[in-house]
């Protein structure tokens, strides 16, 4: 994923599996962020046991959620056509 800014062009090079840490390049400076490994996903399952099993408010609102996926298609819509968006 990319974007052309006013003043700088930026890239996210992430490969998503198990080990890979994502890399963001802001014109030549490279800079890897290190992301503790962990099991995908163990800690939504184990929220949604407790929101079922033992009525607990889940961490995250279906609004919340909603929001997320939006500015995740949006952010993709970007990084395809080129334009900026606002979030």
């Amino acid at each position: 994923m990319g974007r052309c800014g006013r003043h700088k062009k930026w890239h996210i090079i992430w490969r998503l599996s198990p080990g890979r840490n994502p890399q963001i390049k802001v014109g030549d400076k490279a800079e890897t962020i290190e992301i503790p490994y962990k099991e995908l996903y163990i800690g939504e399952v184990e929220d949604l046991v407790d929101a079922v099993l033992e009525r607990k408010e889940p961490r995250m609102s279906l609004a919340n959620s909603r929001d997320i996926i939006d500015m995740i298609v949006r952010l993709f819509e970007s990084a395809r056509t080129g334009e900026a968006i606002t979030l």
